[in-house]
């Protein structure tokens, strides 16, 4: 887990054009950011432990728009417990409103790509528990991420498609909010697996239909 100043922290993960907006952000409402090793059950996360200072995490193998993104979404949270408390809706209107607000001025400084810029428009109208089970915002985000080329996020399957995951046969069933329900062919049992995580589709899977 990587505990740097914050400076020296955010600039190997966010555009640098974003640097400077974020590092505001963390001076004016502080909290300590932690980066992490890949998890496959979530990109970020935000929690207050009792008595001490906020602490963010975020995933260390994200690429830099989504690492920016899940900056933002984990920062919204926090903004929405210094001002309502814990016991706001996770992902209710105030979260919905603090979102649209960090975020904003962002997109306004073009830090986003023109070609992202239409689909987070859209969905910030309505943004979602995870920014990564917004299939149209992921197909743009991910034409910047060298290392999704022939990945497809499982948000983006289809219901009935196969796909690779750690090395094991999956088969998308439906969504469940911000996880996909999918059968693991091998043992046939059902896993809820985040709309987020990028597969290699079964090439071989119309066969199987």
């Amino acid at each position: 887990m990587t505990k740097n100043a914050p400076a020296e922290l955010l600039k190997k993960f966010i555009p640098h054009q974003a640097l400077a907006y974020c590092l505001e952000l963390m001076g004016n409402y502080p909290f300590k950011l932690h980066v992490t090793r890949p998890r496959t059950t979530k990109a970020g996360d935000f929690c207050k432990p009792f008595g001490r200072q906020p602490i963010i995490t975020i995933n260390e193998d994200l690429p830099p728009l989504e690492f920016l993104l899940t900056f933002i979404h984990e920062f919204s949270h926090h903004a929405v417990f210094l001002v309502y408390g814990p016991n706001t809706a996770a992902h209710g209107k105030e979260w919905k409103l603090a979102f649209r607000t960090f975020l904003l001025p962002l997109i306004e400084k073009n830090i986003f790509p023109e070609d992202v810029k239409p689909s987070l428009l859209k969905h910030l109208k309505n943004p979602s528990a995870s920014s990564f089970s917004d299939p149209e915002l992921m197909m743009v985000l991910r034409r910047y991420n060298p290392a999704e080329t022939g990945k497809t996020p499982v948000a983006m399957l289809q219901d009935g498609e196969r796909f690779f995951l750690q090395g094991k046969t999956y088969q998308r069933i439906k969504k469940m909010r911000s996880r996909i329900l999918c059968l693991k062919i091998s043992d046939g049992k059902n896993y809820l697996v985040p709309g987020h995580l990028s597969v290699e589709k079964d090439i071989t899977e119309q066969a199987h239909r």
